[in-house]
């Protein structure tokens, strides 16, 4: 009752499955030949990192359930969506690391690396980075938590600068703050995304709320970023 809404395991996985039915049945809509997808894990997924119910540094959270099993429930998502996506097409998976669950995020990841070890049209990047890059014709996006602050302004060209040369159109795509921003600086994008979850209580008494909402770009080789898929949370029916 101190956040004004409810949100619980149960809650979360009815949420991420009707979020990702949500974004494909908008992107068969458009009947787009896509090649290949995209698929960064991590980024706070579990918001926990260990029995304790405490982030990587330590810092206590609210949960719902025991952490074996929201670990549980979370690795099945993960496969559940990636067997949504490869029908579509081939799927890469990266780890991005949040500051949440560098340890359960990473161990997810190694785990969707042995589930999808044969399988042609699943590639999964282990690489324990904090950045990861993808360049695809003229463009080039790198991912991150978005903890680097100002630097995050000189990175790509820094640890890029082949692709950087190479590219026309490059954004970061980083999590962390749960809402959605985005600011150019130098021909460079710097975008926020936006969190589906819900708001927890220190959150909620701090005053941080953000549209909840998920989103799904689509990059052409030559043209840059065409589409953006937005999946809105329906806030009205959770409350009903």
């Amino acid at each position: 009752k101190e956040t004004g809404e409810d949100y619980d395991l149960k809650i979360a996985e009815k949420l991420y499955r009707t979020t990702v039915i949500d974004i494909l049945a908008k992107l068969k809509h458009c009947n787009l030949n896509i090649e290949k997808i995209v698929f960064p894990v991590g980024q706070d997924f579990f918001h926990i990192d260990n029995s304790a119910a405490t982030t990587t540094a330590g810092t206590a959270m609210d949960i719902d359930s025991r952490w074996q099993k929201i670990y549980g429930t979370g690795v099945e998502l993960l496969v559940w969506a990636i067997e949504q996506l490869r029908q579509i097409a081939p799927v890469n998976i990266m780890y991005v690391p949040g500051n949440h669950d560098k340890v359960l995020s990473y161990c997810a990841v190694y785990t969707l690396y042995a589930h999808y070890e044969k399988c042609k049209s699943v590639n999964v990047d282990l690489s324990p980075t904090a950045r990861k890059y993808i360049h695809y014709g003229v463009n080039l996006i790198g991912f991150s938590h978005g903890k680097e602050g100002k630097r995050i302004e000189h990175l790509m060209q820094q640890e890029q600068p082949k692709a950087w040369g190479n590219s026309i159109y490059r954004e970061w795509h980083l999590g962390d703050l749960h809402h959605e921003e985005a600011k150019e600086i130098g021909g460079l994008k710097i975008r926020r995304i936006s969190s589906i979850t819900a708001t927890d209580a220190w959150h909620a008494e701090k005053g941080f709320r953000a549209t909840r909402m998920c989103q799904a770009f689509v990059w052409d080789k030559e043209k840059g970023r065409q589409f953006v898929f937005d999946s809105n949370i329906d806030l009205q029916e959770q409350l009903c």
